[in-house]
């Protein structure tokens, strides 16, 4: 899903374009189609004024989310959903047979890594 169609379905997530992007490997799209869905339930119920998401990527291979005016509970989120991406293929979205290459820090499964 591209980030006008993020904009598109997550209206209260991303009102505004991220300044800085959004980045991340095509294995954790889920991660952050799930992350958006439960932000916009939070935030339906506990509205945050000036609220945004200002960045999402890959950072030393952990899903990395940052935003505007989060509170507590967006912030506890955010680290959901970067535990969840360290045990994620950031090719297939498995999370069967998780490797970590050396070098560049990347998470992916032992049938990806193969290929």
């Amino acid at each position: 899903m591209g980030l006008n169609e993020l904009m598109e379905k997550y209206p209260l997530v991303y009102p505004v374009k991220p300044s800085c992007g959004v980045y991340y490997p095509i294995g954790w799209e889920n991660l952050v189609l799930a992350f958006s869905k439960e932000v916009t339930r939070y935030l339906k119920q506990n509205p945050i004024q000036g609220f945004f998401v200002t960045q999402i990527k890959e950072k030393f291979g952990e899903l990395t989310i940052y935003v505007q005016c989060g509170d507590k509970n967006i912030y506890e989120l955010i680290d959901k959903y970067g535990k969840i991406s360290l045990e994620t293929c950031t090719q297939c979205g498995s999370g069967e047979g998780i490797l970590r290459t050396d070098g560049w820090i990347n998470v992916i499964c032992k049938e990806c890594y193969e290929d």
